[in-house]
């Protein structure tokens, strides 16, 4: 009999473990299955990551290329600041000499007319007086 229960014993024994081996390849295979979820995972995020990179880069370049427009555009205003100062200062003032001359032209014009008005009341008053003398 003993024979016998050692050999139930071993049995049963052999059935728990292949229970056991059951339940750990059942778990084995969950691991394996979540396993593959996070290089699916990681692989997504590395596909990600590459893109983000792409896109900094295509920022950087945009960025460098806004860069050298201003730089340009501060080209562009240095010129033109520089022509208004060279040509446009110069016809502005050319403008207010020329003003004062024709300033000084018109006074001269009613010098000259403020003379003939003076001549002209003169004339009017000798003419007054050979009429006057004629009647």
């Amino acid at each position: 009999m003993e024979g016998e229960k050692f050999q139930e014993l071993v049995l049963e024994q052999l059935k728990v473990l292949a229970e056991g081996q059951e339940e750990l390849a059942s778990k084995v295979a969950s691991m394996d299955g979540r396993l593959g979820n996070v290089e699916r995972g990681t692989i997504e995020l590395q596909h990600g990551q590459q893109a983000m990179r792409q896109d900094i880069t295509e920022l950087q370049r945009g960025q460098q290329a806004m860069q050298q427009d201003i730089i340009e555009l501060q080209r562009g205003q240095r010129r033109i600041e520089t022509r208004m100062e060279n040509e446009i200062i110069e016809k502005i003032g050319a403008l207010f000499d020329d003003r004062e001359v024709q300033n000084d032209r018109l006074d001269r014009i009613e010098s000259k007319l403020e003379d003939i008005s003076a001549d002209v009341r003169y004339l009017v008053t000798k003419v007054a007086l050979v009429e006057k003398m004629v009647k």
